[in-house]
């Protein structure tokens, strides 16, 4: 066989792989055909995130766009989207959620990841006064509470007394007289633990009759 035959089947294959390129716009660089703005998105609770979808011009598929989230606890879509509107999320409470677009069979996949950040505000103590030797005093505590945080799980609070052979404490806030004099309580939260709140308990003798 001459070189000249030899060479024929390569420029034949060379030639359908051209023609391939042409029907796969991927192989040529051409941009992919659904993309999403923003690729990702980071937020805190209550925050919204606009976002829009656009197809290619090389797009063949003539499907609504599709909105969805794998988690609406944590990043919730609008169910209604006007034509030609960014469609718009809202961060609900923390942790990751992926928001996934579809266009007949073109996917994009959005990562959003929402995030807290406990307040550094004190805890506040009510039911404060005077108690006498031998009775008691309810204590409750309003720890710092981040976004993160359910409404229906409020933090839990460690009580301290600083001297107990003044005035003791419980688990739950109680507080017993067992000696005259002053005492101070502290309330620290199991959601900061390097925000106290503190209060001074006085213990009163009990009168004598």
């Amino acid at each position: 066989m001459n070189r000249a035959h030899r060479t024929a089947p390569l420029a034949l294959l060379g030639a359908l792989a051209v023609a391939c390129a042409r029907e796969s716009p991927d192989l040529v660089g051409l941009p992919p055909v659904l993309s999403v703005q923003p690729g990702s998105a980071v937020a805190r609770p209550g925050e919204e995130v606009a976002f829009v979808a656009s197809l290619a011009a090389h797009a063949t598929t003539r499907d609504a766009v599709r909105w969805r989230s794998d988690d609406s606890l944590v990043f919730r879509l609008d169910t209604v989207v006007p034509p030609n509107r960014p469609v718009i999320g809202r961060a609900r409470a923390g942790g990751r959620a992926i928001v996934t677009v579809t266009a007949g069979s073109e996917v994009f996949r959005v990562p959003v990841s929402v995030q807290c950040a406990t307040p550094l505000l004190g805890i506040q103590i009510s039911g404060i006064g005077a108690v006498l030797v031998g009775d008691t005093l309810r204590l409750t505590a309003t720890p710092p509470r981040d976004a993160c945080t359910p409404s229906t799980a409020a933090p839990r609070v460690r009580w301290e007394s600083r001297d107990p052979a003044i005035a003791a404490i419980d688990t739950t806030g109680l507080v017993t007289g067992r000696a005259p004099g002053r005492a101070t309580i502290t309330a620290t939260a199991d959601n900061a633990p390097n925000v106290v709140g503190a209060v001074t308990i006085e213990v009163r003798p009990r009168p004598t009759r």
